[in-house]
């Protein structure tokens, strides 16, 4: 991953993953994580996301 942002550096492009892609990860852990409190229950995933 950090050759490949790297190399959007150096290419002067935009990185195959970015921000939001890290906050949509965050967001399915997060919602793993309230599914396993509730015992393994259904949970929405952040609205806008």
């Amino acid at each position: 991953m950090v050759d490949e942002f790297a190399d959007a550096i150096g290419g002067g492009r935009a990185p195959l993953t970015d921000g939001r892609a890290g906050l949509r990860v965050l967001d399915i852990l997060e919602a793993a994580s309230r599914s396993l409190e509730f015992r393994g229950a259904v949970v929405g995933l952040r609205a806008g996301h």
